[in-house]
């Protein structure tokens, strides 16, 4: 009964020595700043579809474009990138060539899309801009005009597109 109670002492005595030097030890090092992993962009492109009808052989749709900002920027450069098979209709464009945004500023746009087959169509719109210290960064968005094609297996979830995993060995057959 005497050695139970003596090695249990002597294992806790190790096991708080061990615990205050694991403690001191943390606080004697200065704390390491957190590395920025994704910055927010300066610019905000919103982009969404609305009226999205099924028409034989395609079909149409217009798409709502706004941009925004949270510090000036300049030399803002729209392109509106349509894949083969769509085209914008006359009227309404997103591009932009040159301008300058203020913060809180906002420009918004209606564009008619017109589709000459039913598919699941990427629309993308690319900026490039420059901050007030002379850098020059690039922001895109984008969706996908489905027009009754119908997705393929998977779901769509926070922006992302997941389908499930399949095994190695299942793709070398």
């Amino acid at each position: 009964m005497r050695w139970a109670s003596r090695l249990t002492l002597i294992a806790a005595a190790a096991t708080l020595a061990l615990c205050g030097w694991t403690l001191h030890s943390g606080a004697i090092r200065p704390a390491q700043p957190r590395a920025t992993i994704e910055p927010t962009l300066p610019l905000t492109i919103d982009l969404g579809l609305e009226q999205v009808a099924v028409a034989s052989p395609g079909g149409h749709a217009l798409l709502r474009g706004s941009m925004t900002t949270d510090r000036p920027i300049r030399d803002l450069v729209v392109r509106l990138v349509l894949p083969e098979g769509i085209e914008a209709e006359a009227g309404g464009t997103l591009e932009v060539d040159g301008a300058s945004l203020q913060p809180g500023e906002r420009r918004a746009a209606l564009v008619g899309l017109r589709a000459a087959r039913r598919a699941a169509l990427p629309i993308r719109v690319d900026a490039t801009f420059r901050l007030a210290d002379g850098r020059t960064l690039r922001a895109s968005q984008g969706l996908t005009l489905d027009l009754g094609a119908g997705r393929p297996p998977g779901r769509s979830h926070a922006g992302a597109y997941e389908v499930m995993a399949v095994p190695l060995e299942d793709l070398r057959r």
